[in-house]
Order: C-alpha cells, then structure tokens, then sequence
C-alpha cells in the first residue's frame, strides 16, 4: 500500500504502480529516476514529481488535476485520456502532450514548451 509515499533519489524502473492497492495511494518524487513506469488509470491528483528522469512513462487514464512536474525530463511519456487540469509543466521538458487527447483546462505551460503541445499539427514555429 502506498499512502503519502515520499521517493526521494530512488531508481525504479518499469514498476507498475497500477498493480498496488490503490485505496488512499499517495506519492511524492525528488531526484528519482522513473523510466519505463506505468501509472495508468490511477488517480494522482496533487502528485509532485521534482527533478526526475521520467522516459517512456505511462500516464495514460490518469487523473493528474493540479499536479506538479518541477524540472522533469519526459522523454516519450505518454499522456492520453489524461486528466492534466491544473498541472504544472512550467518547467517540465521533452514531453508531447496532445492537446485533443487530454483534459488540459488551467494546466500551466512555459512559452517554449509551446511546440511540444503543437507537435501533431505539424506547424513550423520560429
């Protein structure tokens, strides 16, 4: 069970946080690495995440309504059916969220992430 769970310079690869107890489930990460981890369908809201690496991470069907990504790298995470309300991504990079896709009502973007949120249009910004 995991309830208000604080990972802080952990390495965990492809865990699969859906097969947990999902009863009060609660989590924090800092300085983590957590390529290749699936979070799907579960209900994160609040959830902060600082400084991770987080490659090839599976979000999709996750409620994630005022969550925080602080300096993260998102390399090919996957955002799909995501509830992304209210999120932070003001300093989050290398993510592709598709705007269509996901729920991004008041979710907060830097000027240069821009392109990551326009990505499937094919537009050329300068």
């Amino acid at each position: 069970m995991f309830q208000d769970c604080k990972f802080t310079h952990c390495k965990t690869l492809g865990l699969q946080f859906p097969m947990a107890n999902q009863f009060n489930i609660g989590f924090s990460f800092i300085e983590c690495v957590l390529d290749h981890c699936n979070f799907s369908g579960l209900k994160l809201n609040k959830t902060k995440f600082t400084s991770c690496r987080m490659h090839e991470v599976d979000f999709e069907g996750t409620e994630l309504k005022k969550a925080i990504f602080n300096n993260c790298d998102l390399a090919r995470t996957n955002f799909y059916q995501s509830n992304l309300e209210e999120a932070d991504f003001t300093t989050a990079y290398n993510f592709q969220i598709d705007p269509d896709a996901n729920r991004i009502t008041g979710a907060k973007f830097s000027l240069q992430s821009l392109p990551a949120l326009l990505t499937k249009y094919k537009l050329r910004i300068s």
